[in-house]
């Protein structure tokens, strides 16, 4: 019966899935809840899936390959949730080619991506290995093996997409016998000869698994039979392939498609995230809810700002309450309890302190950030400069382009802050006394104001009442404002459903034209409250203003009660700005103690990046400059210590040829160059012997491993060593006994006659050749 054909899987290195996962999902998710953890501990269960899958070799049965399934299905399905991206989540998956055998000296052809298609695609390609593995090893004697074989060869075909070489040059050469019989003899060359083609194809690259001899022979016969006959009596014009009819194509098992998932008990570890379009618009929805927030919030509070200064620039409701002239008006005795009760200016001095301690932590986060970037890119640099067209990565200055971007925007933001914190400490001093003023018990607020003769009898003037009535509502419009604010930030609405509901009907988000329309239903209202509290304000400022005309001309006019007035407005305009600097040094602080989260997560993505890129490189450098194998980790040593002999006068140094026989797939002779010191030659006892393996080599070139493995030998000493051991095989072996390396890294062969003439005999190729002990 024959044998069919099974195919190796791929090897993979470890790769740690939890840990950037984990991040993102801490960073994207309310910290302490219940989904962040459940998000966290699906991305461990789903490293400790990938290392089950793939971390070990797996049994040729059907449990195994559903571990395998369950893996891929997995990563399709968390690849839509996930920014999997060289500057977001980078993993690095590295792949061993399965189909290459390696060398003496390195292993497999291995290739390393920042892509989890390339993980998808070589997970698959494990899929379909395992299931012609499985498939390979059934019984085929009977029905229910054949079965068995059939099905898993189903689902191997359409992810190998299975060579075909042969079957197309089987095919080739039958057509090429059909022209013939009707006397297309042009055409039965050109169908020989891309036979020939496919068979050499498959006997260069699949001779492991089949053997074409006999089959090619047959092709290379009836090619030059064909050829002699066209050349002497047909002359046919031979057609290029691309002129040929194609071959009629007969569907004898039709494959399975991959559909994901493909197995049938998977179970998303990650069901109830979103995908990454959703989250991006969920983002870009938070924004714009934001802005508008913000932006209604800021007008209401200007509003209010302009109120007060129109009120402390007419001396009210302290001018109306001030008839008597020689007490402390009350509105101002309780804007003076107001600054006491909120910590007087001893508040202010130590928010104002903390405010350069905040900024230069932020600064320190910001500058250590895109100094990971600047040594990463700058590493970069000199490494593709050094293997130029052989460095084949994404350049950093091009990958890091976003973080710079975002790193530009946050310098940005602290200079603006900059700017806004010397705003307010300039403010501070200008009304820092008069605060003080205000913090002082009633008996000296009193004392520090002007006293002035009394005034007319006005409290049951119309003009009063009138000033009053204006005050009172306008009170109550900032009451109602401080009602719309809360109102504008308790809003909450969850947008997920809406745009899951337009990727599922459309494919894609609309987001902006979705955002704008559920905000202006869900804000609509409150916006339009806002501006009609603009517009009162502004009709009772008016009204106010002219009231306060008619005050003025009432009042009793003097210097003492210009002074007084005066003072009383200071007070009033002092406890606004202190009221207007402590909101605005706690939202400061607020917003450098969010922008240091906002920093540490940036330099959280800089960081993982510079590590992603960081291991990239060592596995890039690994693949251009592989490191010797076991059996070679002396060799670092003994190269230094080479170098540093030619530096200084010592006793010369010997070479031995030794043979040794390997028990490699091919039995070939090896051979071991061994270097040793002459026993009377000083040495630190905390320096390790010399004498050690410093390479092997293939034959018929036993010393070619110098010219492999010993890069960072001087080339001096590399020619030198080369040069010898190529004229030993030239030389009378009788007379060579020892290769030295003198302290000017000159090579000296001695001949018998220079020597002790104690030697042991040591076979190499057929040949006795003396060398000392």
């Amino acid at each position: 019966m024959a044998t069919f054909i099974s195919v190796q899987q791929k090897k993979t290195s470890e790769v740690d899935l939890a840990k950037p996962l984990v991040k993102f999902i801490q960073q994207t998710y309310p910290s302490g809840g219940e989904e962040q953890a459940q998000y966290c501990r699906a991305a461990e269960e789903l490293s400790k899936l990938r290392r089950a899958a793939l971390g070990r070799p797996l049994d040729k049965h059907e449990g195994a390959l559903e571990t395998l399934l369950r893996y891929y299905d997995q990563i399709c399905s968390i690849e839509p949730k996930f920014p999997f991206s060289e500057n977001q989540i980078c993993l690095t998956f590295t792949w061993k080619d399965a189909f290459d055998k390696g060398s003496l000296f390195g292993g497999s052809v291995k290739l390393a991506l920042a892509s989890l298609g390339y993980e998808k695609s070589c997970v698959l390609f494990n899929c379909a290995a395992l299931a012609s593995q499985i498939a390979a090893e059934q019984n085929l004697d009977n029905d229910e093996g054949l079965k068995i074989a059939a099905k898993h060869y189903q689902e191997v075909f359409p992810v190998l997409a299975a060579k075909h070489c042969i079957m197309q040059a089987n095919a080739e050469y039958h057509q090429s016998i059909l022209a013939k019989q009707q006397k297309k003899f042009g055409e039965e060359i050109a169908r020989l000869q891309h036979a020939a083609e496919l068979i050499k194809t498959v006997a260069s690259r699949y001779d492991e698994y089949v053997n074409v001899k006999d089959f090619s022979d047959k092709i290379s016969r009836a090619l030059t039979a064909a050829k002699k006959d066209n050349d002497f009596i047909y002359h046919d014009r031979v057609p290029d392939l691309k002129d040929l009819d194609p071959i009629g194509k007969a569907t004898l098992v039709k494959s399975t498609p991959v559909n994901v998932p493909i197995s049938q008990k998977f179970t998303d570890l990650f069901e109830k995230m979103v995908p990454v379009s959703v989250q991006q618009s969920l983002a870009a929805y938070n924004q714009r809810k934001a802005d508008l927030v913000n932006r209604s919030i800021a007008q209401m509070r200007e509003a209010t700002t302009l109120a007060n200064g129109v009120l402390a620039s007419l001396n009210l409701p302290a001018a109306i309450e001030d008839i008597s002239g020689d007490t402390v008006p009350q509105s101002i005795l309780n804007k003076s309890t107001s600054v006491i009760e909120q910590g007087g200016i001893q508040t202010v001095d130590q928010l104002i302190k903390e405010l350069p301690e905040l900024l230069q932590r932020n600064r320190e986060i910001l500058d250590e950030s895109l100094r990971l970037l600047d040594e990463e890119e700058a590493t970069d640099n000199d490494l593709r400069a050094k293997f130029k067209e052989r460095w084949q990565r994404t350049p950093s200055n091009e990958l890091y382009r976003p973080l710079r971007a975002e790193g530009t925007n946050f310098r940005t933001v602290l200079d603006k802050a900059v700017h806004a914190d010397g705003q307010v400490k300039d403010r501070y001093q200008a009304h820092r006394d008069t605060i003080v003023l205000l913090c002082k018990p009633e008996p000296e607020l009193n004392a520090a104001i002007p006293s002035a003769n009394p005034a007319k009898t006005m409290q049951g003037s119309e003009v009063v009442s009138v000033l009053k009535s204006l005050l009172t509502n306008l009170d109550e419009v900032k009451k109602e404002r401080e009602g719309l604010e809360n109102d504008l930030k308790s809003v909450n609405f969850d947008m997920t459903s809406k745009f899951l509901t337009a990727l599922a009907q459309d494919g894609v988000i609309n987001e902006e034209a979705i955002s704008v329309t559920e905000l202006d239903r869900i804000y609509g209202g409150l916006t339009t409250k806002v501006q009609e509290s603009l517009k009162k304000q502004e009709e009772l400022l008016k009204n106010i203003q002219v009231s306060h005309q008619e005050f003025s001309k009432m009042k009793q006019s003097n210097s003492e009660a210009n002074l007084r007035e005066e003072v009383l407005k200071n007070l009033a305009t002092a406890y606004d700005n202190f009221v207007e600097l402590v909101a605005n040094l706690k939202e400061g602080t607020k917003f450098y103690n969010e922008l240091t989260e906002m920093l540490v997560r940036f330099q959280n993505k800089c960081s993982d990046i510079v590590f992603a890129r960081k291991t990239e490189r060592d596995e890039l450098l690994n693949l251009l400059s592989p490191s010797p194998q076991p059996g070679l980790h002396l060799l670092c040593f003994q190269q230094i210590e080479l170098l540093l002999l030619l530096l200084q006068p010592q006793p010369q140094l010997q070479l031995q040829l030794q043979p040794q026989q390997a028990l490699g797939p091919l039995h070939q002779l090896h051979h071991r160059l061994l270097v040793q010191l002459p026993l009377h030659r000083p040495r630190d006892p905390r320096t390790p012997p010399i004498q050690g393996i410093l390479g092997i080599a293939k034959c018929p070139c036993p010393w070619a491993i110098i010219r492999t493995h010993t890069a960072s030998i001087t080339c001096h000493i590399h020619q030198c060593i080369t040069r010898a051991l190529d004229r030993l095989l030239t030389q009378d072996p009788s007379s060579l006994h020892t290769l030295s390396l003198s302290p000017h890294s000159s090579l000296t062969i001695h001949s018998s006659n220079n020597v002790s003439s104690e030697a042991q005999l040591v076979q190499f190729k057929g040949k006795e050749i003396p060398s000392l002990q």
